[in-house]
């Protein structure tokens, strides 16, 4: 029964995400502008949006990882995430929504991986959510599931990781 459940989760997930992406109503070009924006959450985190076309962007953002803030000091691996992304809102919604790919580069070791190595490389799949709360704020979440792929994860108990949290952003 437990595995119903996991396939439940699953099945509404990418019904979800079909959706999004076979929409017709696309951002409009006021909506993907140049934006700064600070990601609360693992990791902490300044982000830079630059608006490819009217609905894609790449995002730049580097951080370090939030646990060193308050739980570990070995936490302290510096992190660079570039993404390709591409934004969907319906008309006349303050909403719009993200999803893409790109590259996690951890700056030292992993601190969940059990080994020691210089530097490591994930690839991100973001999914995102945000509220246009002026033409220049808005506020959204962010998660993005990661799997370390150079050197490969020592598989246990983390095979895939995720970044995660609240993200506020300022466009010009």
């Amino acid at each position: 029964m437990d595995v119903l459940k996991g396939q439940g989760k699953r099945i509404v997930f990418f019904l979800i995400i079909s959706v999004v992406l076979s929409s017709n109503t696309f951002a409009d070009a006021n909506r993907n502008k140049t934006s700064i924006g600070f990601l609360i959450g693992d990791p902490v985190a300044l982000s830079l949006r630059l608006p490819i076309t009217q609905k894609s962007y790449l995002n730049i953002s580097g951080g370090i990882w939030a646990w060193y803030f308050w739980e570990d000091p070995h936490y302290n691996t510096g992190i660079l995430a570039v993404d390709f992304g591409w934004m969907f809102s319906k008309k006349n919604s303050r909403w719009n929504y993200s999803v893409g790919i790109g590259l996690n580069i951890f700056f030292a070791d992993n601190p969940k991986d059990s080994r020691d190595y210089d530097a490591c490389l994930g690839i991100r799949f973001p999914l995102g959510v945000e509220f246009l709360v002026s033409d220049q704020i808005s506020i959204g979440l962010e998660c993005a599931p990661f799997f370390q792929i150079l050197p490969p994860f020592a598989f246990g108990p983390y095979v895939i990781d995720q970044n995660a949290g609240l993200l506020i952003r300022y466009s010009f």
